[in-house]
Formats: structure tokens, C-alpha cells, sequence
């Protein structure tokens, strides 16, 4: 499986990835130096390793850092 989040893909979930991009996102938000405020709810897509075509795929568009 592969998982997806705040526009990143990797092999294995990380919940202290997850909340350190989460952290470090609200923290530029509160500082001005990010345009929306990043939100509580989140959302973690899982793909199998075999759909080779989704892993090319811009989650970025989908889940954006920014």
C-alpha cells in the first residue's frame, strides 16, 4: 500500500509525520507566511502498491503543503 497526505505519498503511514507537517503548517498560517489556514480534518488515501499509475500521480493538486 502506499498512503497519501498533505501532499505527500510514501510506503507506510507516519501519524508523527503527519502531525509535525500538520504542526509546521498551522505555525506558518499563525506567522503570515501561509494563505490558509491549514484544517483539523484530514484525509489519508490508500493505494495498493500494484496500481503503479497512481503513484505518478500530483497528490500535491490534491492534498496541498500550501
Amino acid at each position: 500500500m502506499h498512503y497519501v497526505y498533505l501532499g505527500t505519498a510514501g510506503p507506510r503511514p507516519s501519524r508523527l509525520w503527519l502531525l509535525a507537517r500538520s504542526s509546521w503548517a498551522t505555525l506558518l498560517f499563525q506567522a503570515g507566511l501561509r494563505p490558509t489556514k491549514p484544517s483539523s480534518y484530514m484525509t489519508v488515501v490508500a493505494f495498493p502498491r500494484g496500481c503503479t499509475g497512481l503513484e505518478a500521480t500530483d497528490w500535491a493538486a490534491l492534498s496541498p503543503w500550501n
